[in-house]
């Protein structure tokens, strides 16, 4: 099948949706990914407690993008008293 796009639609004979636009995004820039200049490139740092803070940034989880306008705080739960610890904050679609 052959696609192409984007046109002005003349009377809804042409119909877009997401996928239609994040297909377009595919092999012009990596799909994956977060982009190290905009904002703070979601960096993720300590707060208060088991409280960590989430910057700003911009990033594309197969070709879907995700923009994040203000810094994010994030909740961790407590963890076990006898095992070793790691936690990893992660954009997923």
């Amino acid at each position: 099948m052959i696609k192409n796009g984007f046109f002005n639609s003349i009377d809804n004979d042409r119909v877009y949706n997401a996928e239609d636009v994040n297909d377009f995004l595919e092999g012009l820039i990596s799909n994956t990914g977060v982009f190290a200049n905009v904002g703070d490139a979601f960096r993720v740092t300590v707060s208060d407690g088991l409280d960590v803070n989430v910057g700003t940034g911009k990033g594309l989880i197969n070709n879907y993008w995700v923009k994040n306008t203000a810094v994010e705080t994030l909740s961790l739960a407590a963890s076990n008293a006898l095992l070793n610890r790691y936690d990893a904050i992660v954009l997923r679609k």
